[in-house]
């Protein structure tokens, strides 16, 4: 009769970056790129990218929220006027060019390959979502 051989699994997680999704909105950060390599944006470049979505079940006008990735500055950049949908998703580009140009935003900043902050702020100023660490 064949002997069992016992064998041994390890377990092994990916370690993910920090992040604090407060339950104070119902806007969070739900992605970003920070050294982009595949999404174009609407001027042909691969900028750096944030996704915001919104996990409510009404649409919530984005006038006033801000994001930032300074520490020292959370109203580095506003949202123009802009409706996200109950459910919806936006994707913001981080390419230092701050337009609105053929209905993509560009924040005024760039985010940083090498780490650093990312913050989502609602209209009062308060950090609803953010990556301390990224």
């Amino acid at each position: 009769m064949p002997r069992q051989v016992a064998t041994t699994r390890r377990l092994r997680l990916e370690g993910l970056e920090p992040r604090l999704v407060l339950d104070t909105g119902p806007l969070w950060i739900s992605e970003f790129a920070a050294k982009n390599s595949k999404l174009l944006d609407n001027f042909g470049q691969k900028s750096d990218w944030i996704e915001i979505h919104n996990h409510s079940s009404a649409p919530v006008n984005l006038t006033g929220w801000a994001l930032t990735d300074e520490a020292s500055d959370l109203d580095k950049w506003r949202f123009p006027t802009t409706l996200l949908p109950a459910g919806g998703y936006l994707v913001v580009m981080a390419s230092d060019r701050n337009t609105n140009v053929a209905g993509q935003l560009h924040t005024n900043f760039k985010l940083s390959a090498g780490g650093g902050v990312l913050a989502l702020l609602d209209p009062a100023g308060n950090v609803v979502s953010a990556f301390p660490t990224y």
